[in-house]
């Protein structure tokens, strides 16, 4: 799956140098984790 893909990456600081992480929790305690680890040149 990709989203376990992705925790692997996060995990073990795999990301490409300029990868993002955004984490946000909305009033409801939903979360939401967007990653990218696309770089824009």
């Amino acid at each position: 799956m990709i989203e376990d893909n992705l925790t692997d990456k996060i995990l073990s600081g795999e990301l490409e140098e300029g990868g993002t992480i955004f984490i946000d929790v909305d009033n409801e305690n939903e979360i939401t984790i967007t990653v990218s680890d696309q770089n824009d040149k």
